[in-house]
């Protein structure tokens, strides 16, 4: 937690910095500060596919209360809530694809309630 701490105090330090830097690369900080913490990185992303495939595995369920709590940050770290318009790899599936599919009404409703995007298209578009 403390690698989190650091990167994230890094990275409010970044953006204080011109805009023209960090989008031009000049100086090469924000590619220096992501190389730094990559092993950061790597880990915050590996939670963050966690957060996601478990709550894809919850509404394939219709369980209702654990999806609430993997899209409310009230229950996680800020940063690994689930992704609401997460797509599961090959099917192109998300939540809302599952809950309507399966007949989840309740599930569909609390994730159309907390913005799910009823647009994305899964694998076969």
């Amino acid at each position: 937690m403390e690698a989190f701490t650091k990167l994230h105090k890094d990275l409010d330090t970044l953006t204080g910095q011109s805009t023209t830097l960090l989008v031009s690369g000049g100086g090469g900080k924000c590619e220096d500060l992501i190389e730094a913490n990559k092993n950061v990185w790597d880990v915050w992303w590996s939670n963050k596919l966690k957060s996601n495939m478990a709550m894809l595995a919850h509404a394939k369920k219709g369980n209702y209360e654990e999806v609430a709590k993997g899209i409310d940050w009230h229950y996680n770290d800020d940063d690994q809530v689930a992704s609401i318009n997460f797509q599961e790899p090959g099917t192109g599936f998300t939540a809302t694809h599952y809950a309507a599919q399966l007949g989840y009404r309740d599930l569909l409703n609390l994730l159309l309630a907390s913005s799910a995007d009823v647009m994305v298209p899964d694998a076969k578009g």
